[in-house]
């Protein structure tokens, strides 16, 4: 898997260093270093908090996302991550650089291993060119394959109409869209798949 690279920028806060300093000596009077290591390696708090906050992923020295944040708390360990606790912004850019579609909710998960940026709550995905518009409540963007994912209820607004479905897979401009349970009053490209399988997953 191809590895991107990240620009990053903000006011940096390190006081969960100091918390987990604390804590370390706090059980090392009793145990082994290993054991210490083993409750603090997946610590519940960040180990970097950064208030307006912004983050540039690159592929090949071009951009292809950029991200604003009121407030980010990195974790490390197994599970490592970025987490957007307030909300982000985010534009994706295509392959020429060109600013593509707009994402957007009240809190988000970036994962740096994966490519993966999860969005939860109130999520809102713009396409610049063709003026739509999805609305869900989690919305999974993966860079790797330039799609998005939606497991969950979703709105779809165009210039066309407006649709409805149980969820959604599609590129990343919301070309090729593959809708379930699709309803709703909409002029279906011919590029949609409609199923009415509302078991089968995205």
């Amino acid at each position: 898997m191809k590895r991107s690279y990240y620009k990053l920028s903000g006011k940096l806060l390190f006081k969960s260093i100091v918390m987990v300093f604390a804590i370390t000596m706090l059980f090392a009077c009793e145990n082994n270093l290993n054991e210490v290591y083993n409750r603090t390696k997946e610590a519940s708090w960040p180990g970097l908090s950064a208030y307006d906050f912004q983050l540039e992923r690159l592929d090949s020295g071009k951009i292809v996302l950029k991200l604003n944040t009121p407030l980010m708390e990195k974790y490390d360990g197994d599970s490592a991550r970025t987490v957007f606790p307030k909300g982000f912004k985010a534009i994706i850019y295509d392959k020429n650089e060109k600013p593509e579609s707009d994402i957007r909710g009240d809190y988000g998960i970036n994962y740096e291993q994966k490519d993966v940026l999860e969005a939860r709550g109130n999520v809102i995905l713009m396409n610049f060119e063709s003026e739509q518009k999805l609305y869900t409540e989690l919305l999974i963007w993966d860079e790797n394959t330039k799609k998005v994912y939606s497991p969950v209820p979703v709105k779809l607004v165009s210039p066309d109409g407006i649709a409805y479905g149980d969820s959604m897979v599609s590129n990343q401009d919301l070309s090729n869209r593959n809708i379930y349970n699709f309803r709703g009053d909409f002029d279906v490209p011919e590029q949609d798949t409609i199923s009415s399988d509302t078991t089968k997953n995205p």
